[in-house]
């Protein structure tokens, strides 16, 4: 039996109006303590609940309207993804809304249900979290194409990069180089896409005897590149290549490798995941391994308009194959 609002409500001991106020975002609006917010929102995810509005078949219309949630528009490739993603739904006749989830379930899930409440005709989702069922409860009303991240174990469509493969790539390149005492900078650990980049590098290093591989780094941000190198490097660790798994990460470690007087690649070779123009114009050029950004997103255009028609119903599963940019960093 599927939750209602009184039955989420009576559950919690708490009103029908401020469980649907949290779960609409306006929690901050009607001042109702973070504590009681994380509560509700917690059981509303746990439960797979969505608002009434939608249950109730409130979305009766077109809209030409598609909404788009990603983690962080500062970040290079979320921001040429989503300027991909857009075009092609101009080019398609749909306005999209987009919105930034700042990697948080939570907010994340307030954005989906604002999307809901508006009867969208689909969503595209970056996702933040490792649990599908809310967004697998509204993929049975409004269609849902998740992009670059994914759920192994679940009914909803994605397409993202071959991130194993691309970990794999960036490993052999390392190798025929003849670098052996390497320093992967990770992103956020439970991501899917750095746990196949991490996946698809430590199993091709596995078949290389005498390598000495070490992961470090938390998020993806220009601060844990930094930090990373600062605290490995300038700590005396013997490293002679290193693997940063994003744009943004690249940026930080480059600058530390700068401040510490590396020379690179005379004293130290880097390798980074994704692709950004300005790396053709850093001294010197970055070897890096390139995301077919204009493909993705088009696949998840593709993917939702088909579901939107009705002529895809099963779940679609689309990995776009990377590729070896070559530079003069390793």
């Amino acid at each position: 039996m599927k939750d209602t609002l009184k039955t989420l409500s009576d559950r919690l001991g708490l009103s029908p109006s401020t469980v649907s106020r949290v779960l609409s975002g306006k929690a901050g609006q009607y001042r109702i303590s973070e504590k009681t917010a994380a509560l509700i929102q917690e059981e509303a995810r746990m439960s797979g609940f969505i608002p009434n509005k939608l249950a109730q078949g409130l979305r009766t219309k077109v809209t030409s309207t598609i909404g788009l949630v990603v983690p962080d528009l500062n970040n290079a490739f979320f921001a040429s993804l989503t300027h991909t993603i857009i075009s092609m739904l101009k080019s398609s006749g749909y306005h999209t809304i987009i919105v930034e989830s700042r990697d948080v379930v939570e907010e994340e899930m307030a954005l989906v249900n604002t999307f809901v409440a508006r009867s969208i005709d689909g969503i595209i989702v970056v996702p933040a979290g490792d649990d599908p069922r809310y967004l697998e409860r509204i993929d049975e009303e409004i269609p849902v194409v998740l992009a670059d991240r994914y759920y192994e174990n679940s009914t909803l469509s994605f397409v993202s990069t071959d991130n194993r493969l691309g970990g794999e790539l960036a490993a052999r390149c390392l190798m025929d180089a003849g670098y052996s005492r390497i320093l992967s900078i990770q992103g956020s650990p439970q991501s899917m896409p750095n746990r196949m980049r991490l996946q698809g590098f430590t199993e091709a290093l596995a078949n290389k005897t005498g390598v000495v591989h070490t992961v470090v780094g938390d998020s993806f941000s220009v601060e844990n590149g930094y930090q990373s190198v600062m605290e490995q490097l300038g700590g005396g660790k013997k490293v002679d290549a290193i693997f940063a798994y994003s744009v943004t990460i690249l940026q930080g470690a480059f600058r530390a490798l700068r401040e510490l007087g590396y020379r690179i690649p005379e004293d130290i070779g880097i390798i980074s995941y994704d692709d950004n123009s300005f790396f053709d114009y850093l001294n010197p050029p970055i070897t890096r391994i390139g995301q077919p950004l204009m493909t993705v997103g088009r696949m998840v255009v593709e993917t939702l308009l088909q579901k939107i028609t009705g002529n895809k119903k099963e779940t679609v599963r689309l990995l776009a194959e990377p590729h070896l940019i070559r530079g003069k960093s390793c």
